[in-house]
């Protein structure tokens, strides 16, 4: 508790900062797209650890080209002022630098001060501040004692600062999602005709609705050639143990086969199916998610896969994303898909375990 409370106090006073560094300005929504990291570092600091910050937060996907979850844009420390209204921000240096970064850190993390000294303890390694000079916004402070140990707590800690940065744009997303009217109409339709309900945005339509046999399809259409695609199945299981990653894909396949007009997951030595125990809204469930491919129509795309057993009705449940964009970025469309699956509810909900 002391450790949250010393954490919270100095976002507390970063962010006094950096509203001094604003001139006190009213704050607008930030501007642009959440897939992109506006990166200020120092040029020689960053080419000892850019790639190592942009494999993590790149974290390449295959979709099935591949592709980086953010775009890091590099820019000079003293620049700061221009990027205001841009949603993702991250500043990284050492103490031991000298300089514009070093002016920075001294006036964010002051010497003699709580922030400075976690740093110089190596307590911690970086500080998110919310919405710093606008709305929506996240800026992440990456700073140790020297190159040495934020090489190190790179290389220890990779998902902590991808994971900030991934639910930042999750929230950000989430908005623009819901930001035109939802189609409660749809939602009530399926609590009240099947036990559950999803979310619903304006823009996508019943492209199949066998919800008493387990299968509902979900489809938005455009702009240009771009489909998003969602389902939602739910089978009466007596023995929760066969869901498993080899169940899910089996169950997919013949899901899509027949709705989907043959599509499939693919597979080689680059492209894998990728498993992941996940809290999927206080329920274990098993994550799955790599490329679908149809070969009659000669499409494919990503894919992810949210199955659990539901101890309420005694259900398998599966909630299925997928995206067809060609020439286009996938991912962030994959992203939108899963912030909508994670509206999902049941009649029974799981109690929150405290």
């Amino acid at each position: 508790m002391k450790h949250n409370f010393s954490y919270k106090a100095l976002s507390i006073a970063l962010l006094g900062v950096l509203i001094i560094f604003s001139n006190c300005e009213q704050k607008g929504r930030s501007l642009g797209s959440g897939n992109n990291i506006i990166t200020l570092a120092d040029s020689v600091l960053w080419q000892n650890v850019g790639k190592q910050v942009e494999n993590i937060l790149g974290n390449e996907q295959y979709t099935p080209q591949p592709e980086p979850v953010f775009f890091l844009s590099l820019n000079k420390p003293e620049s700061i002022g221009k990027f205001k209204r841009f949603p993702q921000i991250l500043l990284v240096g050492t103490l031991d630098q000298q300089g514009q970064t070093q002016n920075l850190l001294d006036q964010l993390l002051p010497p003699g001060s709580r922030g400075r000294q976690m740093v110089e303890n190596d307590e911690r390694f970086f500080f998110p501040v919310q919405n710093p000079w606008s709305r929506d916004q996240l800026l992440v402070v990456l700073v140790s004692r020297d190159l040495e140990t934020l090489q190190k707590h790179l290389a220890d800690k990779p998902d902590d600062l991808f994971n900030t940065f991934d639910t930042h744009a999750n929230e950000r997303a989430t908005q623009q999602i819901y930001y035109t009217h939802e189609q409660k109409n749809l939602e009530h339709h399926f609590f009240q005709n099947y036990g559950w309900s999803i979310r619903v945005p304006n823009e996508y339509f019943i492209s199949a609705d066998s919800g008493k046999t387990g299968f509902v399809w979900l489809r938005r259409v455009g702009p240009k050639s771009l489909l998003r695609d969602m389902f939602i199945y739910r089978e009466k299981i007596t023995d929760p143990s066969v869901l498993s990653k080899e169940w899910i894909i089996s169950k997919r396949d013949s899901l899509t086969n027949r709705y989907y007009q043959g599509d499939y997951i693919y597979s080689d030595s680059l492209i894998t199916v990728r498993e992941k125990l996940i809290n999927f809204n206080n329920r274990y469930a098993i994550q799955v998610e790599g490329v679908w491919q149809n070969e009659k129509l000669m499409i494919g795309g990503p894919f992810r896969s949210i199955a659990f057993y539901n101890e309420g009705d005694d259900y398998i449940y599966i909630l299925d994303g997928s995206v067809w964009a060609p020439e286009q970025r996938k991912w962030p469309y994959l992203r939108q898909l899963d912030i909508i699956l994670h509206t999902f509810k049941t009649v029974n909900e799981p109690a929150i375990q405290e």
